[in-house]
Order: C-alpha cells, then structure tokens, then sequence
C-alpha cells in the first residue's frame, strides 16, 4: 500500500464508503513508517510486522522472551505508539506472504523465511499476537485445523505458502470441508483440538480487557523468581477499571512450569 500515493487511497476509499461506509480497509505496510497510510490515506489499521518477527524469533531461534516487552508495549496502544495509530495495528500470527505456522525453514538471516515448526506453536504465538492490543486481528484460512503448505502445488513453487495465484486447493482445509459437509469429519483428534482452542481464542477477543482495555507487562516484575522462566515465559495484563485478564505464554517447545500466582 506505501508504494501507492496517498492522494489515491483516500479518493479510493472515500467513494468506497459512499456505497458502504462499514468496509475495513487494511494496509499492507509496516507500522509507524507508514502511518500516513492511516492518517492521510484514510486506511482503518496497517499491518503489526514488528511484533511478528520478534516473536518468531523468540519462539523458533530461542531468543529471550524479556526482549518482547518494549518491542510488545510499542506494538499495543499505549503512549510509546503514534495516537493515530493506537488501535489500528492488524495482528497476524500467518498471512499469504509468511510461512505457514506448521511449516519451519532454517534461515536466522532473514526471519520472514522460517516459520514455527509445528501447529501447535499456534496456541502460544496467537494467543499473544491476538490479545496483544486493540486492533483488528487476521486469521488465515486453514491456520485453525494447522495447514501445512507443504509440497508444491500448481504454478507456486514455495513451500511453505498457501498459493493464491492458481488452482490449488489446501489438503488440511478439505478435511474439515469433508466433501461439503463441512463438519470437520476428516479432521484427526489433534486437528479438531486446535479448532477448538482458535475458537475460545476468538471469543476471547471479544471481552471487555481485550476490546477495549490496556496492557501491562509484568515479566520485569518476575524475572528474579525461582519458578519463573523468563527466557521462555512472556506475561502481561490486559485491563480496564471493569476486567483484568492474565496472559502467560511458554514458548518452550521441551518445558512446562509451575507458576504460583500468588
């Protein structure tokens, strides 16, 4: 969206709005070098990629988890973000440019060509990614039962990706399709499992300390404590004067914890 002149998008979208004034218009760009997009162009939010690629560092490169705390703060809608665009950051945990969550490809050069290397990495990395802010929030189609993308289908040659440019279709979506019976009936136990977790997730979302409310990191609070894991864990809250909720994610593919939250 950055490489098309703001004069352009704001007539675009302003004529669109005429015709349906509740159509959500995204920018493909990154964060606050581009907030003009939102502020001149007209757009609604703009694509989170800082967050993105921390967090997979974090979660596939072993990277401390205590370096997402300023980068996450930045990323919500607290003072550290331009006020313009305190809201109106997109989050993604997968879209159509980025490896698939189950998908992983050794590369520490450039983050954008590894993935997560399993889909249960879901949970943990979408959990944080969707409740991290205010914006809206992007779910890929397929990521809920874990689509692979592997192998190379039609006229896309990466692995990894989903093509939108040709006749595929994805192997782990037609199971829940299930000859259009649409019922998951060829989904395996830990598919529909994962379904199910993207869908508490997504009624999450709707809360009061999610929709509306601010964030709070608390791993500087925690990393002095014996039975905190603070390369692997990342905590915050999320508030308003009405609701608090707890965030606590291990990103350890190989350790659990037993936290006393008192």
């Amino acid at each position: 969206a950055h490489a098309i002149p703001n004069e352009f998008w704001k007539y675009l979208i302003d004529r669109a709005r005429t015709r349906n004034p509740e159509v959500l218009f995204i920018a493909e760009a990154h964060g606050g070098e581009n907030k003009s997009l939102v502020t001149k162009g007209g757009f609604d939010a703009i694509y989170g990629y800082g967050s993105y690629d921390l967090l997979k560092r974090v979660f596939s490169y072993g990277e401390d988890a205590n370096n997402l705390d300023n980068l996450m703060t930045v990323q919500s809608h607290q003072s550290y973000i331009p006020a313009e665009l305190r809201g109106k950051i997109m989050r993604f945990a997968e879209n159509h440019d980025e490896l698939r969550i189950p998908y992983f490809k050794a590369n520490p050069s450039h983050d954008r060509a590894t993935g997560f290397g399993s889909a249960q990495a879901g949970k943990p990395v979408s959990a944080v990614l969707y409740t991290l802010g205010t914006g809206p929030i992007l779910m890929l189609n397929g990521q809920e039962v874990g689509e692979q993308a592997a192998g190379t289908e039609g006229f896309d040659d990466r692995e990894g990706h989903s093509t939108i440019f040709d006749y595929w279709s994805m192997p782990e979506l037609r199971k829940w399709v299930n000859n259009h019976a649409y019922d998951g009936g060829q989904l395996s136990q830990s598919q529909k499992d994962l379904r199910a977790f993207y869908g508490r997730l997504m009624n999450l979302l709707q809360t009061e300390a999610i929709s509306e409310g601010q964030f709070y990191g608390l791993n500087w609070l925690n990393n002095g404590r014996a039975d905190y894991g603070k390369k692997d864990l990342y905590a915050y809250l999320r508030y308003t004067p009405k609701e608090t909720l707890l965030v606590i994610a291990n990103f350890s593919t190989s350790k659990s914890y037993a936290i006393d939250l008192t």
